[in-house]
């Protein structure tokens, strides 16, 4: 694994990340199919899990503890571990999130998809999105809710924004068999009363609290250079989880990841030699918040065994053929 001037704060949520304000209000999504009726808000089981990310931790816990009913906003704050999570938001987008899926299998990544759900019933790109579902199941990947058509969560009223999440949850469950826990509002745009609708269909929503791309087509460079930047930020804090924001829509984005995985080994193995807590990708939103310190320092006990594997002597990368093989 390995890292990177802003301190994320809760401001960025707002200010970065989704693109900006919310935009006008369109038509409900028509005829949804039928669904249970709201019930109170309940805790969320955690997804069971056997990988994680750029390290092999096989006997290390792989799930948290089921997280309190009161934890129904997860923004990656206030967390005293080096832990990290990679989400991705706005896809699946046939011309780019299957390339994605390749990187983060070859890595060992285990992500949270944020989908819109519109896409899986869209007659020109249905066929892919649903296929490109499917394999984010089948690979190990979480998959949550960013709305039907990106709409704002405050532009929608009660009974449209209940529509969009109930009938997402439904697609997503008859085509990936994963009924989604997870909601990430578009924007970053809630209020109470979006709150009070979420939680009342058992949902969780998830914020941010790092992202280092921007709405701009800013390109693989100063994505890393970013991602390097506030990697470094975080680790400077006493409470440096977090979860990180990407987009698979954009295929800078999804150049660039190979480089940040790498970009995390090369600093574990710098962080091996000073002796400090290596950064841990671990494989859910429910893991980040809701591992103990006896789990992680269990899974850290494992980490340092495979990071004394792939550092080298010198100066150079990890040993892995990946920046030969990303070049081609």
């Amino acid at each position: 694994m390995s890292r990177s001037s802003v301190i994320v704060v809760a401001l960025l949520a707002w200010l970065t990340g989704c693109g900006g304000a919310e935009r006008p209000r369109p038509a409900a999504v028509a005829q949804p199919a039928a669904v249970a009726p709201e019930t109170p808000p309940a805790p969320s089981a955690p997804e069971p899990d056997a990988t994680t990310p750029l390290a092999e931790v096989e006997d290390a816990p792989m799930t948290a503890p089921e997280l309190p009913p009161g934890h129904r906003l997860l923004a990656g704050r206030g967390i005293r571990h080096r832990l990290i999570h990679f989400t991705f938001d706005d896809g699946p987008r046939a011309a780019t999130t299957p390339r994605l899926l390749d990187h983060l299998s070859r890595y060992g990544v285990r992500a949270t998809f944020f989908v819109v759900t519109r896409a899986l019933e869209d007659p020109r790109r249905m066929e892919t999105a649903r296929a490109t579902l499917e394999r984010m199941a089948a690979d190990g990947h979480n998959i949550g809710l960013h709305g039907h058509d990106h709409t704002g969560f405050r532009n929608l009223s009660d009974q449209e924004l209940r529509q969009q999440l109930r009938h997402g949850a439904e697609l997503v469950q008859a085509i990936a068999g994963q009924t989604p826990h997870l909601v990430r509002p578009p924007y970053g745009g809630h209020d109470r009363r979006t709150d009070r609708i979420v939680a009342r269909l058992g949902l969780r929503q998830v914020l941010w609290s790092m992202t280092p791309e921007r709405p701009r087509h800013d390109g693989q460079e100063a994505i890393v250079a970013q991602f390097r930047e506030q990697l470094a930020v975080r680790e400077a804090d006493p409470h440096p989880g977090t979860i990180v924001l990407f987009h698979d829509t954009r295929p800078w984005v999804v150049e660039a990841m190979p480089r940040i995985f790498r970009h995390l080994r090369r600093r574990n193995c710098m962080i091996l030699r000073e002796g400090g807590e290596l950064w841990d990708v671990v494989p859910t939103i429910e893991a980040l918040h809701g591992f103990d310190d006896a789990q992680v320092e269990q899974r850290q006990a494992q980490l340092r065994r495979d990071i004394v594997r792939r550092c080298p002597t010198g100066p150079e990368d990890p040993r892995d053929d990946d920046a030969v093989a990303d070049a081609r």
